[in-house]
């Protein structure tokens, strides 16, 4: 079974707003480090969230994409 988790998000890119999200508690992500090597780093979380956030910038996806209800 999935877990997730309900997140307060914010981002640089948009001052002061912030959103409630629903993200995984949970993630693996696989990457390349400044040596060139394979990584695979799991995070849980707040980490789990901060992956995912970064992640979906490459993507061309913001956190305000993901609002399930804004908090203003």
């Amino acid at each position: 079974m999935r877990r997730v988790q309900e997140c307060i998000e914010g981002c640089l890119s948009f001052p002061n707003r912030f959103v409630k999200t629903i993200r995984p508690q949970r993630v693996t992500i696989r990457a390349v480090n400044e040596n060139g090597e394979e990584i695979i780093l799991t995070g849980e979380d707040e980490m789990a969230k901060c992956f995912c956030h970064e992640l979906e910038h490459l993507d061309g996806v913001v956190f305000l994409d993901k609002a399930v209800k804004d908090t203003e």
